[in-house]
């Protein structure tokens, strides 16, 4: 939120930042999500991101948290919009866990179709 301390005076549309995303996987890997995620806005303080990077970084601490209890080379399939795959493709793969990618609208579509012809 724009409103909240993390999200104040953040722009509204930046370039996506693979450097400081992979950061925030990586800072994901230890703590407690609370302490981390007060991370973003330190590291803003003392400028070691920058106010463009911070989204960027805020997401890939969320994905990596979400990530950190699946075993190396574990792999997984993900199913979804592929802008949002692809960020966990890439956090994946820096944590060592394969994945498979499904296009959510094609699956969709497949597991309909099969409904269909088992109902008619």
């Amino acid at each position: 939120s724009k409103h909240s301390l993390l999200g104040k005076d953040l722009p509204e549309n930046t370039i996506f930042d693979q450097a400081a995303f992979l950061r925030g996987v990586t800072d994901a890997q230890d703590g407690e999500f609370t302490q981390r995620i007060f991370l973003a806005w330190t590291h803003r303080l003392f400028q070691q991101l920058s106010v463009e990077q911070i989204a960027d970084y805020l997401s890939g601490l969320l994905i990596g948290f979400e990530l950190r209890k699946l075993k190396l080379n574990t792999s997984v399939y993900l199913v979804g919009a592929l802008a949002l795959c692809q960020k966990y493709q890439l956090a994946a793969g820096q944590l060592g866990i394969n994945v498979i990618l499904v296009d959510g609208n094609e699956c969709f579509l497949q597991g309909m179709s099969q409904l269909i012809d088992q109902v008619n």
